[in-house]
């Protein structure tokens, strides 16, 4: 079965107090994230970002046999992008704020 799997978040400096870092950065950011999502072959690959607030989304579609397989194929593939692209060390951050999988065969949502 196909799922797509969505992560919702807030991009940060790490600094105190946390801020959203400069537009331009976070779209530098961005952009070698999908580069690294296309690298390790992700498909159905969306990234949105509000660079004023620092949220972005970021979904990628999976074959799995079940729901677990899908959330972890999912899960690993997004957070491989994001470490390879350089965020989640010194100076970035990313505070997950919710993950969804919904199986495209019938569009049936499932919270995760």
């Amino acid at each position: 079965m196909r799922y797509s799997i969505n992560f919702e978040g807030v991009l940060l400096l790490d600094e105190e107090p946390p801020q959203a870092p400069p537009a331009a950065e976070a779209e530098a950011l961005l952009d070698l994230v999908v580069a690294e999502l296309e690298e390790v072959g992700a498909e159905d690959i969306s990234v949105v970002a509000d660079a004023d607030g620092g949220t972005i989304s970021v979904s990628v579609s999976v074959v799995a046999d079940d729901l677990e397989s899908a959330q972890d194929r999912g899960n690993g593939t997004i957070r491989t992008a994001f470490h390879a692209a350089g965020a989640h060390t010194p100076g970035w951050t990313i505070d997950w704020t919710s993950a969804s999988a919904t199986r495209e065969d019938d569009d049936h949502l499932i919270d995760a």
